[in-house]
């Protein structure tokens, strides 16, 4: 897996060496969702899009065309904040989404077709070895004499594991079930859709960062340097080993959380805050913000320190004040394959570009969009990069 991400880093890197002689600064947050595409259309589905190189008309463009037009439905989250805050008036929200549901299915349903294709030729070659997600989707497939079940898709719990192997004289019963074609394409949309989105804007954030703090940038750098000479050069062992690198990510997803309202638990006990009841059973939506800059939960949350996530200090925060990737068995399910992306992408590009903001187009401080669900910088992020020699 880390060859075929490898090969697209290696992509995005001829494509910002191409486009750095062309232009003075480049707009960074584009180009990390191109390659965001590319690895997932690969990774996730087996094909090679060529979107990181493309001009615009290709069906590739096409396929980005129609996920930036479903996610532009999640940025009118007016709807959804409403829904959220007064579920009394379910009704009202129910007929109203199902005015806005032709909008929306209208992008969805191009994605569907281009999938469609990918589906059908993946059934009539079945011969074809083929390790992606999609493949495990299409294994499991609501077929009498399948022989992996939907369960099988996930991996589990610490907790779950733990708890398991203390019980293990205890039979366990769950019902097989097996994936239907529109389940298998409505979960290639989603992961398509949310890992777009999710990873490119990590990227534009973290890059920011680095370019607006130029001593965390070198000090990121000192370590990559240390880790691939010690290696013999970028590998899956030897990025595991950047700790700072990911200290420095984490801290980027603190500062600036990308999903911002989707991170939901029930309440397991009735709970008062400042004579707010919250009842046993309530469904909570964490504000990934405000958790990630509340003062009495974090020491000068407005201040960008990779310090605070390093393995002595990681102790000392509370575990639940953390929200980048959700927490518990219902976090991110793609966490650990989102900070592979994260963790090559940035050190290829520091091993070879200095990054400075572009003073033009940053004066204050960045400035951020945000639907319910979503935040983004609503400009982009404009870095210069300088070739190390």
């Amino acid at each position: 897996m880390i060859a075929l991400i490898e090969n697209c880093v290696d992509t995005f890197m001829e494509v910002v060496a191409a486009k750095r002689d062309e232009a003075c600064a480049l707009e960074m947050r584009h180009l990390f969702q191109k390659l965001s595409m590319d690895i997932i259309t690969r990774s996730a589905f087996g094909t090679e899009t060529g979107i990181q190189q493309s001009s615009g008309d290709t069906a590739a463009d096409t396929l980005l065309s129609s996920v930036q037009d479903r996610l532009a439905e999640y940025r009118r989250g007016w709807l959804m904040y409403f829904a959220n805050c007064f579920p009394e008036f379910h009704f009202l929200w129910r007929f109203l989404f199902s005015r806005g549901m032709n909008s929306v299915m209208v992008p969805t349903d191009r994605i569907k077709n281009n999938l469609a294709s990918i589906i059908e030729e993946r059934r009539a070659n079945k011969k074809a070895s083929r390790e992606d997600l999609l493949q495990l989707m299409l294994n499991a497939e609501e077929e009498a004499d399948s022989p992996i079940d939907v369960h099988q898709l996930t991996v589990p719990h610490e907790e779950e594991s733990v708890a398991h192997q203390s019980h293990e004289s205890i039979p366990v019963i769950r019902k097989r079930r097996f994936m239907t074609t529109m389940e298998i394409q409505s979960n290639a949309v989603m992961f398509l859709v949310a890992g777009y989105e999710t990873t490119g804007t990590t990227l534009s954030f973290t890059s920011y960062l680095l370019a607006k703090y130029p001593e965390v940038q070198e000090r990121t750098r000192s370590e990559i340097l240390s880790v691939v000479e010690a290696e013999g050069g970028l590998t899956y062992d030897g990025i595991s080993k950047m700790r700072y690198l990911d200290q420095v990510i984490s801290e980027a997803l603190r500062y600036y959380p990308v999903v911002v309202g989707f991170i939901t638990r029930k309440c397991e006990q009735g709970y008062e805050y400042k004579n707010i009841k919250i009842p046993s059973g309530m469904s909570v939506l964490i504000p990934a913000y405000q958790l990630h800059h509340d003062p009495a939960l974090w020491n000068d949350p407005e201040a960008f320190i990779p310090e605070r996530f390093s393995l002595e200090n990681r102790s000392k925060l509370d575990p639940m004040a953390y929200q980048a990737y959700g927490s518990g068995p219902r976090n991110c399910v793609a966490m650990r394959f989102a900070q592979l992306v994260l963790k090559l992408t940035l050190a290829k590009l520091l091993l070879r570009y200095q990054l400075t903001l572009d003073a033009d187009r940053h004066q204050g401080e960045l400035k951020i969009g945000s639907s319910f669900t979503l935040a983004y910088p609503s400009e982009g992020v404009w870095l210069n990069l300088q070739e190390l020699h």
